[in-house]
């Protein structure tokens, strides 16, 4: 048990143990992108001490409630990264706004996705935004993907185009490449 102002280095403790390190070998690298990520994905446990001696603590609570997590996984039916067909069962729930810059953990600031791309976004892989409309997007460069939400994705008739982008149904943009190009001057 520490607190972040140590994990992250910025305190008396963490520069006594700084050179504590360098007098006896290497240091694990915990950076504070690191202790950000591996708050991302605690559980809250509280403890009450006094100097070091443990008064009492809570049982660990999950940090997004187990009727917020039913509706998010009930609502989004698998990850919403486009392309993505992972089933709710393996899905970690994403903060769209981070808890660190006071993103609430609420239905609309939260999305579904599979632990691969949940670690990819988490990682600044790939960025993530959704509209309130539920429309999920993500980018990596001049790379951009997006996908409906799951309620739109069904309301359209079997075998259906999507009648904005053309896509076909059961297909995203993100794994749809248009159709070749020929010209006269090119073998069919």
């Amino acid at each position: 048990m520490t607190d972040v102002a140590t994990l992250t280095g910025h305190d008396e403790l963490a520069s006594a143990s700084r050179l504590l390190w360098a007098s006896v070998g290497q240091p694990p690298r915990l950076t504070p992108a690191m202790v950000r990520r591996l708050a991302s994905d605690a559980d809250l446990q509280l403890v009450l001490h006094d100097d070091g001696a443990l008064l009492g603590s809570t049982a660990p609570v999950e940090t997004i409630p187990a009727p917020v997590r039913a509706a998010v996984l009930a609502r989004d039916r698998g990850c919403r990264f486009p392309g993505c067909q992972a089933p709710p069962r393996y899905l970690d729930l994403h903060h769209v706004l981070p808890r660190e810059k006071d993103g609430p953990t609420t239905c609309d600031n939260l999305v579904g996705l599979c632990r691969r791309h949940h670690t990819a976004v988490t990682l600044g892989r790939w960025s993530l935004s959704m509209t309130p409309d539920g429309v999920v997007t993500v980018r990596r460069g001049r790379r951009i993907a997006t996908s409906d939400p799951p309620h739109r994705r069904q309301l359209r008739p079997a075998g259906a185009a999507d009648p904005v982008s053309g896509i076909p149904a059961g297909r995203s943009a993100a794994t749809t490449r248009p159709p070749p190009r020929h010209t006269a001057s090119s073998p069919l």
